[in-house]
């Protein structure tokens, strides 16, 4: 019978409760020294029990500290303040230095810069390191940089901004999550020297992944197909129409433009399918072992080894071995195995989106869909492939649903078919791009094939195109606290157990949980709260008052929507009817009274109120302090800078609160009763 590694569990347990300590609370202790100590006692501990046994409870406990304190020492490792040549620990942030850094990745570009990661050799004479952001501003004469090329850049680091206003994607954090804790800002004409550096494996996977995508151009594959193939084998998303990216999210097919553990689970069964007559070799079983895990290996060199490409490779290598040696062991242990061992030596992956969804994802598969398939047993095999189809689509969207909505805000309603009429033809278009990629690769371009790719490419666009019209069915603006989605998979779960052992204790466990999820709602939309937001919006002026009940909106510009940022996010947070106000000049909220000064700068005689300051009015702020006395002033994105750096002068000068949105982000006054 196959069972779980309870030890597993513990540790895997273990590492992610250290991780998550170690995110919020990185100072509390030296998680190394720390783990050291609990090893040795442990290793102590397990000498003693050989002669004299002891309570299992304590070797348990023994081993989840020390398993938590290494999870723990490992996120410190992380952490620019325990690196000591860290190049935020090294020099003046304000001063100009030349940095010598190596490009490790290229990522998409902005609107005006070109970005890439990359690690940090050295700052002047002095050796660094780390991993940093290099915003290189657009030149169209200049091409871009490669992985492993060494760049001398004369300039200084700056650290990367936090959103202006709330709720807005959080950058700064995202990059935390891959390690970046910095960013250089520069111009062609700072960039000293640069040459090929020493090459890593990655920039061989890299330079073969260029090589493959410019071999792509001399086939009949026209600019869509080409792009949607790029994705889906090579992991090459930035080069995507806007419009059809926009298309496939809609859809409930984005996942399939990512190359995931959805292409490499396919291809590795693929792969066991074809190879299985190896097994009947002396020592078929290690020779077939071998093959597959260099053919997923040779998979995720030709998509870039990118890190969702390394991740969902490494989960699939430990389920390969298993496969191949048909070990009696359960497939959990298989999961849990390569969870921990990532985590093991790339911790910072917890909090990236992609790992939280791939897990979630393969682990309801595994717990879910084999319940669902009993359900429904169809005799003909055809549809009993689709409905195992249906059933790992349904598992899959139950185990990503709520996570996806806390994070993205919307659920493809269309999921379901979409998965139905493509994925039971996945695997054939991942072996025939896959074909046609190798053979433009060696430069044979065979007409027939690359026209068939093309037709086929195309019918799956027009299919995902058609399914996405009927936008009714997508459901946008969708909001999820995170105490929602805990107690939404606390009780999916819960659901699960129930159906599955039919014990009445789950049937309280639910009762409970609803009960809970109905009194938060109910706390969270009549607890009496009163907030007054003035919003960062370039060359607009945007202020909202909340309450238990509503949001009242002011806005000068009247052809501002809501569904635009800032107030998109905010709103879809909030989850409050909107009211929108004529805008005023002067208002109070709660006992203070807020003046609005615009390009006329003609104001009120009213003393000791709050000035807001928007389309940079011309005034002597010097006489204006001296007969108002204000309170405070703010200074909105509707002004020029410049006006905002005189003003926070004078302010400073004559000791007068001063807030500028451009520095400080959104203006928040927030007030919740008890």
């Amino acid at each position: 019978m196959r069972t779980i590694n309870h030890s597993l569990i513990l540790f895997s347990l273990a590492i992610t409760c250290g991780l998550v300590w170690g995110n919020y609370f990185p100072d509390t202790f030296s998680g190394v020294v720390v783990a050291s100590v609990f090893l040795v006692l442990l290793i102590i501990t397990w000498l003693w029990n050989q002669r004299h046994p002891l309570p299992n409870w304590i070797s348990s406990v023994g081993t989840f500290l020390a398993f938590f304190c290494i999870g723990y020492g490992n996120f410190q490792q992380k952490l620019p303040q325990f690196q000591i040549n860290h190049f935020s620990n090294q020099g003046q942030k304000e001063r100009f230095h030349v940095y010598q850094v190596q490009i490790r990745d290229v990522l998409k570009p902005s609107t005006y810069h070109n970005k890439y990661l990359a690690e940090v050799q050295s700052i002047g004479p002095v050796s660094s390191q780390g991993v940093i952001l290099l915003n290189l501003e657009k030149d169209s004469l200049e091409a871009s940089f490669r992985i492993d090329e060494t760049l001398w850049i004369y300039t200084k680091v700056s650290e990367i901004k936090s959103p202006l206003n709330p709720y807005q994607f959080d950058y700064k954090k995202y990059m935390a999550s891959l390690g970046v804790f910095g960013e250089l800002t520069f111009q062609k004409k700072q960039i000293l020297s640069s040459h090929l550096g020493r090459r890593s494996l990655r920039g061989y996977a890299g330079k073969f992944r260029n090589y493959l995508v410019h071999q792509l151009k001399n086939t009949l594959l026209e600019n869509r197909e080409r792009e949607i193939l790029q994705a889906l084998i090579l992991g090459e998303k930035r080069v995507i129409d806007k419009d059809l990216y926009k298309q496939y999210a809609a859809a409930g097919a984005v996942h399939i433009l990512a190359v995931s553990g959805l292409h490499v689970g396919i291809l590795l069964f693929i792969f066991h399918a074809l190879l299985r007559p190896l097994q009947r070799l002396p020592k078929g079983k290690f020779i077939k072992a071998f093959l597959i895990l260099v053919l997923l290996w040779g998979f995720a060199f030709m998509a870039g080894l990118s890190p969702s490409v390394v991740r969902a490779v490494t989960m699939f290598s430990f389920l390969s071995i298993s496969l191949a040696f048909q070990r009696k062991q359960s497939t959990y242990n298989t999961l849990l195995m390569s969870y921990f061992v990532l985590l093991l030596f790339q911790p910072l992956w917890l909090f990236q989106v992609g790992f939280q969804l791939s897990y979630l994802a393969v682990f309801f598969i595994i717990w879910i869909q084999p319940m669902m398939t009993q359900l429904y047993r169809p005799r003909n095999k055809l549809l009993r492939y689709f409905w195992n189809l249906t059933t790992v689509s349904l598992a899959a969207q139950i185990g990503v649903a709520p996570l996806s909505i806390y994070y993205f805000h919307q659920f493809p309603g269309l999921f379901f078919l979409t998965n139905l009429l493509i994925l039971p033809f996945l695997g054939v278009l991942l072996s025939y791009g896959i074909l046609v990629l190798c053979l433009a690769g060696l430069g044979e371009n065979i007409f027939w094939l690359e026209k068939g790719l093309q037709l086929a490419l195309q019918n799956m666009n027009d299919l995902i195109i058609w399914i996405a019209s009927h936008n009714r069915f997508v459901f946008e603006s969708l909001s999820l606290s995170f105490e929602k989605m805990i107690l939404s998979y606390a009780f999916t779960i819960t659901l699960v157990l129930f159906w599955k052992t039919r014990n009445r204790q789950w049937t309280f466990s639910l009762l409970s949980i609803i009960i809970l999820s109905f009194a938060h709602t109910l706390w969270t939309k009549w607890s009496p709260e009163e907030s007054l937001i003035v919003f960062h919006k370039t060359r607009n002026t945007l202020i909202a008052t909340v309450t238990s009940e509503e949001i009242i909106l002011l806005k000068k510009d009247s052809l501002i929507s809501v569904q635009q940022e800032p107030l998109r996010s905010f709103f879809i947070q909030k989850d409050k009817p909107v009211r929108q106000l004529k805008f005023s000049s002067v208002w109070k909220h709660e006992k203070h009274t807020y003046i609005v000064l615009d390009s006329l700068g003609v104001y009120p005689s009213v003393k000791g109120a709050v000035l807001l300051f928007t389309d940079s009015p011309k005034v002597n702020l010097e006489r204006m302090i001296d007969s108002l006395k204000p309170l405070a002033i703010i200074a909105d994105g509707s002004n020029y800078k410049s006006y905002v750096e005189r003003w926070k002068y004078t302010c400073q000068k004559r000791q007068i609160p001063f807030h500028s949105t451009y520095n400080e982000g959104a203006y928040i006054v927030f007030r919740k009763y008890p």
